[in-house]
């Protein structure tokens, strides 16, 4: 993929010298990538056994299986995302971080695959404080999934929409966005179309959506410490 960004006088000869480059280089291999599905594992805990000066959780949930999500459900997904854990402002930071000061960092991040959604809790810990980190996540994760209301929506769909804008600040950033799009989909969806989206939608359908998902007994736990397991 070849992306161009800037002020194209005559698009017409652009391509011509474009073409004239490539077709001197021609290129014979069609490369074929299968990329591998994600099963889930029955097994909820992975503990890896090491050596590190501080130990690092994952905490994962699957948010949908067997199913590539839409545009518009990548964007309520990453909507809960930034609401949940995504900056020094979220719900994790404050409670994790600054409440209980267990964690050195803690944030949230969602990954869509072919197949699948998975939403990820991150954090980077001492390995005394694991053990009463574990013992509050469960029920202080409750009061952050029941603390999420219109009003923080709202405010985290302007966010949103504020940072999409800011990929025009940068030919960059704007460069990138063009080759994400080009890539992932069949046309390039600008940020515009991003906001149109994030209008249409329903605080109540994907609440009732994240609050069925997130639950304490749904999670999977993986960590990487240096205080090996006793079994």
């Amino acid at each position: 993929i070849v992306t161009i960004v800037g002020n194209i006088g005559k698009l017409d000869i652009l391509i011509n010298k474009l073409t004239k480059i490539f077709t001197t280089h021609p290129n014979n291999n069609l490369s074929k990538f299968i990329p591998p599905t994600i099963q889930p594992s029955p097994t909820k805990v992975c503990i890896y056994h090491d050596k590190p000066e501080q130990e690092t959780i994952s905490l994962i949930w699957i948010l949908r299986n067997n199913q590539k999500p839409t545009r518009k459900q990548k964007v309520f997904q990453k909507l809960y995302s930034n609401i949940i854990g995504n900056n020094i402002d979220s719900f994790l930071f404050k409670i994790f971080r600054l409440k209980y000061g267990l964690v050195y960092n803690i944030n949230s991040h969602v990954y869509n695959y072919n197949n699948c959604s998975l939403f990820e809790i991150y954090c980077q810990i001492d390995p005394k404080n694991s053990p009463n980190f574990f013992e509050v996540f469960d029920q202080e994760f409750l009061t952050i999934i029941s603390s999420i209301n219109l009003q923080i929506f709202k405010k985290m769909i302007k966010y949103q929409d504020l940072q999409s804008l800011m990929v025009y600040d940068s030919v960059d950033e704007l460069s990138r966005w063009i080759n994400s799009e080009a890539v992932n989909y069949d046309k390039v969806f600008m940020p515009e179309d991003y906001i149109k989206l994030a209008k249409k939608i329903n605080f109540s359908e994907s609440y009732s959506f994240i609050k069925n998902k997130l639950t304490p007994e749904k999670k999977y736990i993986f960590r990487m410490t240096p205080i090996k397991p006793e079994n």
